[in-house]
């Protein structure tokens, strides 16, 4: 409110340079101590084998260090956040605006040190967003290759949901799909068609796709 704390009767706030320096950090701390359930662990045996070769190939890329985005189905993960609380897109997205995260915050610091990122459910995204946190990630990383040289997972079903564009037509709808971005064509597509939770109804998964 641009209001000093003496204009509220309250005594000057200290700096405390050690105390900064830890909230700078605390949320990489917060990532780290994020408890991966051992069912996560395992899942990787449970993989069939359309969920193996997407795996594979994005380990892969995380390896060897080179930039990738994959379309492909992802699971619900432990100490996930959405993308607008967690990259600061903001909720008018367009093709000039940036995500408003200070370069010097601890939010920088936890996303400079990620090797994968992993965006479910992102035909609900407009692709102005995704495009924002392209720009985020080749500026903190001083990185020109997409997503500055991140391994970015993208998830979703295209045929389920699609952005919300209040009172749009269906071509400014499929306008500001993802699929309209000049990235999708760099994009890696892997098609998950086995429905892992219909396994006992198969006439149930044939007709969702």
């Amino acid at each position: 409110m641009r209001k000093k704390l003496e204009s509220c009767d309250l005594p000057s706030a200290p700096i405390d340079t050690n105390h900064m320096t830890t909230n700078l950090s605390r949320e990489i701390e917060d990532g780290l101590s994020v408890e991966i359930p051992s069912e996560d662990y395992e899942a990787e045996k449970k993989l069939n084998k359309e969920q193996q070769y997407a795996f594979k190939v994005i380990l892969e890329f995380i390896h060897k260090g080179k930039a990738a985005t994959s379309g492909v189905a992802a699971a619900i993960m432990s100490g996930g956040r959405t993308t607008h609380s967690r990259f600061k897109i903001p909720i008018d997205a367009n093709e000039s605006s940036d995500c408003n995260i200070s370069k010097q915050s601890g939010v920088i610091n936890l996303l400079r040190t990620k090797k994968l990122i992993i965006w479910d459910e992102a035909p609900m995204a407009k692709r102005w967003a995704i495009k924002n946190v392209d720009k985020l990630f080749k500026d903190i990383m001083g990185n020109d290759e997409h997503f500055g040289g991140k391994v970015v997972v993208f998830g979703g079903d295209y045929r389920q949901v699609l952005p919300v564009v209040p009172r749009g037509t269906i071509h400014q709808t499929i306008s500001a799909s993802f699929v309209k971005s000049r990235l999708w064509h760099k994009m890696i597509k892997f098609s998950l068609s086995k429905n892992m939770r219909a396994q006992k109804d198969p006439e149930f998964g044939d007709f969702l796709l």
